[in-house]
């Protein structure tokens, strides 16, 4: 899974976000410290959980987009119904 350069900081600052549930539930799960620990076992995640770990990857950086502009908040409200 590739990232551009700003996904990368807001998944970086998402998974420094204790409220960020899924970008901590990420790190519980990997047992990590960081967002390139995180991406680094996404890699070898077997592929029945790899699309929940990126479905958790975007929600966490859709998150952290909405923290930043309140715009969008809808969007992230809608994506979790």
């Amino acid at each position: 899974m590739r990232l551009s350069g700003e996904e990368l900081i807001l998944f970086a600052e998402a998974c420094g976000d204790l409220g960020n549930i899924h970008a901590q539930e990420l790190m519980n799960v990997f047992g990590v410290d960081c967002a390139g620990d995180v991406l680094r076992h996404a890699e070898h995640a077997p592929i029945g959980i790899f699309m929940d770990v990126v479905a958790h990857i975007w929600y966490a950086i859709l998150h952290e987009t909405s923290r930043r502009d309140r715009r969008w908040s809808d969007i992230l409200e809608r994506a979790m119904a």
